[in-house]
């Protein structure tokens, strides 16, 4: 029978094993991206767990704020995921 601490431990290792898989993907993604500045709104969708149409909602409404817009797609800077993860 598990009790309350227990049940307490567990939900606190399992926050902390999600925090440091996103922290891990976030350092994998900074290192595959490192030699470019601008995201597309489909890598920035896959390293922060949204769908890309809402990326690109937030880009139109000024949620993430260092776009661009080239040839009708939006392109992000890397230095917004930081932002937008914390």
């Amino acid at each position: 029978m598990q009790t309350d601490l227990d049940k307490r431990r567990y939900n606190l290792l399992k926050k902390a094993f999600k925090a440091t898989k996103e922290a891990l993907e976030f350092e994998e993604a900074m290192q595959k991206y490192q030699n470019r500045d601008y995201l597309t709104t489909t890598e920035f969708a896959h390293i922060t767990g949204h769908s890309p149409q809402t990326i690109s909602n937030y880009a139109s409404s000024g949620r993430i704020k260092e776009t661009k817009k080239k040839e009708g797609f939006w392109l992000i800077h890397k230095s917004e995921l930081q932002r937008f993860l914390t």
